[in-house]
């Protein structure tokens, strides 16, 4: 059985449309085969936003008589757009393996994963001549996720997380956790939105899987928008000088005081959108983009200066409860080298020869290539 996302919808209240696209098609039969026999689903209604999937609030009720509420979120497994995108299977497969990472390990911190699967939905397109019209139908798979409801506070875009509440847990996290090899890395593919990262697979040093991450973020660069001479010049001071420099003093520092960087479980991609406020209070994370990891990384997204939790506040209350690693002295360079520009730390650390270096870009510039400097234009 396969009804359509306006189909199946039915019970979303006038104000609040159905989110694109329309037409989304959820087959009630397979989600329900994640549920015990003759369970059956009572509604489904469009709850929270999100940029790559379709999202809903399932009401169940089980053979039992009880009734419970999950979080569906489905991505058809064809949204590859040929350069930096990933499919839905892994969008919805590496965050359910993150959310189960996550939550096994901090349960009172992020909401419990049900289970993941898929389906097959066709969809007709009918192409019009000025004599005939000619249909085609095209088999589509979706992927979805299911996990826990938590009912939350409207609007987290315009009312961030409490800094103590979310420093406290998620420093909690960071100390608690533990990587199951005693490596850096993680056992699946994760995404930062639609953008997989280089994170599957297991290595014995930091600077090795941070340098790894880094260099898959440039290869997928020059993919989408071809290549950049400036960027390969600064890149290659930076995965042969700075990573090294920067990441290898906190692995030195840490094996002369403790035997090295205890890898730990970060979220991998913490901003407001993918935090929340339940109803009842307490404070929740969602969309994981995890791996095990040197815990300071969690924290450099946050220079991020779009986003609200880029407030100072955040950042000085997560080192009230989780101090920088040695050298401190040094903090801030690690911080930076998780987002920002990369001259300034090859500057810092491997400068080019005085006259040597490409052209730097203008503060304008970094938000948009000027004509003459735009290399993606052929």
């Amino acid at each position: 059985m396969s009804a359509t996302a306006p189909e199946l919808l039915h019970r979303a209240p006038p104000d609040h449309p159905l989110p694109p696209p329309i037409g989304f098609p959820i087959d009630a039969e397979a989600i329900l085969a994640k549920f015990p026999a003759g369970t059956k689903l009572l509604s489904a209604t469009p709850s929270g936003t999100s940029a790559w999937t379709t999202t809903a609030c399932l009401h169940v009720e089980f053979p039992s008589g009880s009734t419970q509420r999950y979080f569906l979120k489905c991505a058809s497994g064809d949204d590859d757009d040929g350069d930096d995108g990933a499919g839905g299977r892994a969008l919805i497969e590496g965050e359910y393996h993150a959310m189960s990472a996550l939550y096994a390990a901090a349960p009172d911190f992020v909401p419990a994963p049900h289970s993941w699967g898929e389906f097959s939905s066709s969809s007709t397109t009918t192409k019009s001549t000025t004599t005939t019209n000619k249909s085609t139908t095209t088999p589509t798979t979706y992927y979805f996720l299911l996990t826990q409801f938590i009912p939350l506070q409207p609007n987290p875009h315009l009312l961030p997380p409490d800094p103590d509440q979310l420093c406290a847990q998620l420093s909690s996290l960071h100390r608690t956790s533990a990587s199951p090899t005693g490596q850096f890395g993680f056992h699946a593919t994760t995404c930062q939105g639609r953008t997989a990262q280089a994170v599957r697979g297991w290595h014995a040093s930091w600077a090795a899987c941070f340098g790894e991450m880094l260099a898959h973020a440039v290869r997928l660069d020059a993919a989408a928008n071809g290549r950049w001479e400036g960027l390969e010049r600064v890149w290659r001071r930076v995965e042969g000088m700075v990573v090294p420099r920067l990441v290898g003093a906190v692995e030195r520092e840490a094996r002369g005081a403790r035997g090295g960087i205890r890898p730990c479980l970060v979220h991998g991609d913490l901003w407001e959108g993918n935090v929340g406020t339940a109803v009842g209070g307490g404070v929740y994370v969602f969309d994981g983009a995890s791996l095990y990891a040197h815990h300071e990384m969690e924290v450099g997204g946050w220079r991020c200066a779009y986003n609200k939790i880029h407030a100072e506040v955040y950042t000085r209350t997560y080192l009230r409860y989780m101090g920088p690693s040695e050298p401190v002295e040094e903090w801030d360079d690690r911080n930076r080298i998780a987002y920002e520009d990369m001259y300034y730390l090859v500057d810092k650390y491997a400068p080019f020869p005085h006259g040597e270096g490409p052209p730097r870009l203008s503060a304008d510039e970094r938000v948009s290539l000027s004509a003459e400097r735009d290399h993606t234009v052929a």
